[in-house]
């Protein structure tokens, strides 16, 4: 990671851990990390997929498995799996505000838009990373001293939560479609050029030549409606999630 970038993405976060809220001013010392959010490869994210991360929250984004490295009660594991609904509602909530938001791009890219696009976008990747260390977390526990009913609920839940992180990256994805429609860069908003990697973040552009009718123009009407179906299945899996959560409470504490 270009240690230039890491620093600019600190700077721009305030010193703050984008997580937990932890400030650390002393950032040069190591204090602060910077995470790397979507999808990047080693050495090429740039300061607008790089987010302000505490040293304590990026050895658990990396380690994942604060709950399974011993044996947990059924309290133990009804805590885990409640902070974990709450933290994928908060991403269901900024998944379907973030695609919402993205919808009226076409009419606001001259507005606040352009400004909250790749923050709003950091924040709602962030959030996901932090559902899926839990989610592994969840899965990784010691299921030992657990019965059956347990076990089963337990599966059955990790199953739709899987099923619903999956389908919030595909919403974070239909959205990028529709940037990159704009002849944006899905990642930090930056015009581009034709088939040019953008000119600030070096991203290369989406593939959106099926979207385009016969005269060539983008059918901005069908990538809408694509989010509109995405926020819809969404919010299908979101109540399947809420059902297992609820037969896995009732296993554990009945």
């Amino acid at each position: 990671m270009d240690s230039r970038e890491r620093r600019a993405a600190i700077d721009r976060d305030g010193f703050e851990c984008q997580h937990c809220g932890t400030i650390d001013v002393l950032a040069d010392d190591g204090g602060l990390e910077a995470h790397a959010v979507g999808p990047t490869t080693p050495g090429s994210a740039t300061r607008h997929s790089l987010v302000t991360v505490c040293g304590d929250c990026a050895d658990w984004l990396e380690e994942s498995a604060p709950v399974s490295s011993r044996d947990v009660t059924d309290a133990e594991l009804f805590q885990a799996v409640r902070t974990l609904t709450r933290a994928q509602a908060a991403a269901v909530s900024d998944a379907g505000e973030f695609a919402t938001a993205a919808t009226s791009l076409p009419n606001d890219l001259e507005s606040n838009a352009e400004r909250a696009y790749p923050a709003d976008r950091r924040a709602l990747l962030l959030t996901l990373d932090v559902v899926d260390a839990r989610l592994e977390a969840v899965a990784t526990v010691d299921r030992s001293s657990f019965d059956v009913t347990v076990c089963e609920a337990l599966d059955a839940f990790l199953e739709e939560a899987g099923t619903l992180q999956a389908q919030l990256r595909t919403v974070v994805g239909v959205v990028a479609v529709l940037a990159s429609a704009l002849e944006r860069c899905h990642v930090c908003l930056a015009e581009l050029e034709a088939g040019v990697s953008c000119s600030r973040c070096e991203t290369a552009p989406l593939d959106v030549d099926d979207l385009r009718d016969a005269d060539g123009a983008i059918r901005f009407d069908a990538v809408q409606s694509v989010i509109g179906d995405s926020l819809e299945e969404t919010s299908k899996i979101t109540d399947r999630v809420v059902e297992r959560t609820t037969v896995l409470a009732e296993a554990l504490v009945g």
